[in-house]
């Protein structure tokens, strides 16, 4: 009688088998679940926190769109709770070295990438909140010369 060789299974990505198989409930104790849970909630709260921080601060700064700010305060809010949660899962257990490092790759590509939007952000805001010239001023910028009409968190005329 002939016996033949079985290839071996090879797990799908999304097989909840293989994630249960990594992952071990007998090593979880009180400590970890109290402390991740905790970690959660400290981390919402530091989000509202710096979301409504980040909102009056932008909110009065002249000719920032209220648009702006909003995003800004909505993208840390985000970032506190990401954060959060990778010390909560990090604490029961979940290796999450390699989410970490695929996450701060996409966050430098995604940097660079939108680097001259950020680039203008900044010179917008600096623009802003140091005020180097007003509405009616005479301004020169290499072989251009004019006077202010308006300014934007976008733009001056």
């Amino acid at each position: 009688m002939t016996v033949l060789a079985q290839e071996p299974v090879v797990p799908l990505p999304g097989d909840i088998g293989v994630i249960a198989d990594e992952f071990d409930l007998s090593t979880i104790t009180t400590v970890d679940v109290i402390f991740a849970v905790s970690s959660i909630c400290i981390s919402i709260l530091l989000a509202q926190l710096a979301k409504r921080g980040l909102r009056r601060l932008l909110g009065e700064v002249d000719g920032m769109p209220i648009q702006s700010g909003e995003l800004v305060a909505r993208i840390v809010g985000y970032a506190i709770l990401a954060f959060g949660m990778v010390v909560a899962l990090e604490a029961l257990g979940f290796s999450l070295g390699p989410v970490g490092s695929l996450l701060l790759i996409a966050i430098v590509l995604l940097v660079l990438a939108a680097r001259p939007l950020l680039q203008d952000l900044g010179a917008s805001l600096i623009i802003q909140v140091r005020r180097p010239f007003a509405i009616g001023d005479q301004v020169a910028l290499d072989q251009a010369e004019g006077r202010v009409d308006e300014v934007s968190s976008r733009t001056v005329r």
